[in-house]
């Protein structure tokens, strides 16, 4: 019991922590961003409708609150925590570069695959598969799942943030799911990470709700994708049955990655390079089919939280109706894939035709 109280208390610490990290050096990071042109302009982009200037703070923000946090109660931390802090910061430095100064999307990914392959080094990964599938053995399918999850994930989190407060909120969801789960988990160690997160994230939604004073940018999307990636491999309830729990992190990042899949697949379908900003995500499909932009938002929001109760529910079923209940899931998620697709093409604009000059 003494236990279970000094780690509610320490969670408690981490947040107000987290919390007040936020508050103190977001206007401090505003003015670092502004004084080396670290801004998102207007226009450069189809989905950039912002009419000024905008700090791309965030990242700063987190890596500084997050370092800190770390820092200042380093000795409740795992050694594990720490490898994933070590390859999170990785991702953060490239991530911010790219926010100052613009990396093409090799660059961007040569980022990921170095973080993910250096928590790979240390141990990091995913170890679900126990068996040879072909040639590939159960040491290079978990490598190829471990790099797949981290670098879809982090993208997914950078993808997704097309609209103001739109990649902050559901960061905070995703990082309040994780941090019941991993109570429920006896994992406190991934408790504390997904709190910072949860606490950096609360203040800077206050900064990005429109009109937006600051962006996320690569620096704090792909930032925080990448260290809620790392906690989901970490996820291992005690107690319970792997085979009712290995989705339960998917479930908690499901709007990400849905987006995700629509932008990449719709993508495809038109010939368009993946990495090629539009306004054919869930939210701008949403506000197409006459939502208010403040409605998509809420409504993505609270399906996230419906899904995450969801894999919640499913972690105290049998083997048996929790795949199930998750191949439910993603049943339900390829009929609105297709419901958003045809709809999308119903209401998209028709191109302007060329007219014909008679010689």
């Amino acid at each position: 019991m003494n236990t279970l109280i000094a780690e509610f208390q320490t969670t408690l610490l981490i947040l107000f922590t987290s919390i007040l990290g936020g508050l103190l050096f977001t206007p401090v990071a505003l003015k670092i961003a502004k004084r080396y042109r670290i801004l998102d302009s207007p226009g450069t982009a189809a989905h950039k409708k912002h009419k000024y200037e905008t700090p791309l703070a965030g990242g700063l923000v987190l890596i500084f609150v997050l370092t800190s946090v770390f820092v200042i109660f380093g000795w409740h931390f795992t050694e594990d925590s720490w490898k994933i802090l070590a390859a999170t910061l990785v991702v953060a430095v490239f991530g911010i570069y790219d926010d100052s100064r613009g990396l093409d999307v090799k660059q961007k990914l040569l980022g990921q695959f170095l973080a993910a392959g250096l928590l790979m080094f240390l141990g990091v990964q995913i170890s679900i598969v126990h068996f040879s599938i072909g040639p590939l053995t159960p040491a290079i399918t978990n490598s190829l799942l471990t790099i797949f999850w981290l670098i879809g994930v982090t993208n997914a989190y950078n993808l997704i943030d097309s609209a103001d407060g739109l990649a902050i909120s559901l960061g905070i969801t995703s990082s309040l799911f994780m941090i019941v789960g991993s109570i429920v988990a006896f994992q406190v160690d991934l408790t504390y990470q997904a709190t910072i997160i949860f606490g950096v994230f609360l203040v800077l939604l206050f900064y990005n709700i429109t009109p937006a004073r600051l962006f996320l940018g690569d620096g704090g999307a792909q930032t925080a994708g990448f260290l809620l990636a790392s906690l989901g491999i970490l996820y291992s309830p005690a107690g319970l049955e792997r085979l009712s729990s290995w989705f339960v992190p998917v479930t908690f990042f499901a709007l990400p990655i849905f987006d995700t899949c629509l932008v990449f697949f719709s993508r495809l379908k038109r010939g368009l390079p993946f990495y090629k900003a539009d306004l054919n995500h869930t939210y701008h499909r949403l506000v197409r089919l006459g939502l208010s932009p403040a409605r998509a938002i809420w409504l993505m929001d609270l399906a996230a939280m419906a899904i995450g109760a969801i894999g919640l529910f499913a972690l105290y079923q049998g083997p048996i109706w929790a795949n199930l209940i998750f191949a439910g899931l993603v049943v339900s998620g390829i009929l609105v894939f297709f419901y958003l697709e045809r709809a999308f093409e119903i209401v998209a604009p028709a191109k302007p035709r060329t007219a014909k000059v008679k010689r």
